[in-house]
């Protein structure tokens, strides 16, 4: 019983945790976050 409080509590601040991302997804302006994503894919593949 006490595995499955701890379960959901981590399957709810799970959610919670990706809610926040997408507010703050939302909160950026597209061509910023595409800015972002490229520079970020830029260095991911230029090792």
């Amino acid at each position: 019983m006490l595995s499955q409080i701890v379960k959901w509590r981590e399957r709810h601040a799970r959610t919670r945790r990706v809610r926040e991302v997408r507010r703050a997804i939302d909160a950026v302006s597209p061509g910023t976050l595409q800015d972002e994503v490229a520079a970020f894919a830029r260095t991911q593949f230029n090792r």
